[in-house]
């Protein structure tokens, strides 16, 4: 164990984001983004990348392991970092990716959100829906509202995840972390049980599947305050791969829902800065009553429209404008931001009206 503790330590001093572990291939670390070998590591034979990943299981997740092919875990070292890990079986060997997930939780203006995603978590109830690409920082942003939550509310706090990531300590009021296969057995289940634990604030993680979907769409009618994460390239994506979640019959119910209960869609990517780290890209939806209304229809065609339009007095902002305001402070190169942007035609044009 003491092997993986110094590699992990060495990939978070190096400022890492992941390590990757693989048979014939040296350990491999994302830096800004860009993968890696790490300095100084030799290529792993099959009994390296096993000892790295097997080490730290204890004896029911190395049978979870061998039973199920891959498995979810995480992994603290004490003043260094927390760690995400998926452990796996793969070419006759096995492979391991471990996400760092820093202790410190940071706070919402260092990630840059404007006042909007501030205001969530004054929210006490509603369905707010924080989605983006992988590695795009969508955990870290919920742990900053929850935190925030923790700070200024006397609130009963309840995360579900796969596995818990961020640690929000109690505060004003309590927090409970509950972790899928360890503390609970789905998602599903930890959702028909909301009402009875007097949850106030739930955080439901990674809710990709139709089960998911469905689950997360009970808890937000139950008149809590419901932050869940999904992948997604846009905001209106985000919406139009909730509807993918329900069959015909149930879709009317579900466009109800969420057309009732909606207060955000926040969607997210994180990009290559000028200054050696990533930085956030966001695009804010909010829903009015004139959005609210094509969410009931199924109408998502006009919402990219609406996120547009007079996004000052809405408060909403588009993935262009954001990516306008990183290049205007110098945060992002030009390249970069054609490189993530839905529309570089609009771009372009925002550009020569800038002056840039």
């Amino acid at each position: 164990m003491n092997a993986l503790i110094d590699l992990l330590t060495k990939a978070s001093e190096l400022g890492a984001s992941d390590l990757h572990i693989a048979t014939n291939s040296h350990p491999m670390v994302r830096l800004n983004g860009q993968m890696n070998p790490l300095e100084g590591s030799d290529r792993l034979s099959q009994a390296d990348a096993e000892k790295y990943c097997f080490d730290f299981l204890n004896e029911d997740l190395k049978r979870d392991l061998k039973e199920l092919g891959e498995i979810n875990v995480s992994y603290k070292i004490d003043g260094v970092a927390k760690f995400r890990a998926n452990i796996f079986f793969e070419g006759g060997g096995v492979g391991g990716h471990f996400r760092k997930i820093p202790i410190r939780i940071p706070a919402l203006e260092e990630l840059g959100f404007t006042k909007s995603v501030h205001d969530i978590s004054t929210y006490n109830d509603g369905l707010v829906l924080i989605s983006g690409p992988t590695r795009s920082g969508r955990s870290t942003t919920v742990a900053s509202i929850l935190n925030r939550v923790a700070e200024n509310r006397a609130a009963s706090i309840l995360t579900v995840e796969n596995p818990v990531e961020f640690e929000i300590q109690h505060k004003h009021g309590i927090v409970r972390h509950r972790e899928i296969g360890r503390d609970v057995v789905s998602l599903e289940t930890a959702v028909s049980n909301l009402v009875k634990q007097d949850v106030d604030v739930c955080f439901l993680g990674d809710i990709g599947t139709s089960d998911g979907y469905k689950a997360v769409t009970h808890a937000a009618a139950m008149g809590n305050l419901v932050i869940a994460t999904c992948f997604a390239g846009s905001a209106v994506e985000t919406l139009d791969n909730y509807f993918s979640g329900f069959s015909l019959d149930a879709r009317s119910w579900a466009s109800r829902v969420l057309a009732n209960r909606l207060r955000a869609v926040v969607n997210q990517k994180l990009i290559p800065g000028t200054q050696g780290k990533t930085v956030l890209a966001t695009e804010v939806l909010l829903p009015t009553p004139e959005i609210r209304s094509l969410i009931r229809e199924e109408n998502l065609a006009k919402i990219d429209q609406l996120i547009r339009k007079d996004q000052e007095k809405t408060g909403m902002i588009s993935m262009n404008q954001s990516l306008m305001n990183l290049l205007v402070k110098r945060k992002i190169e030009i390249r970069q931001a054609f490189e993530v942007c839905p529309d570089p035609d609009e771009l372009d044009q925002l550009l020569k009206k800038a002056g840039l």
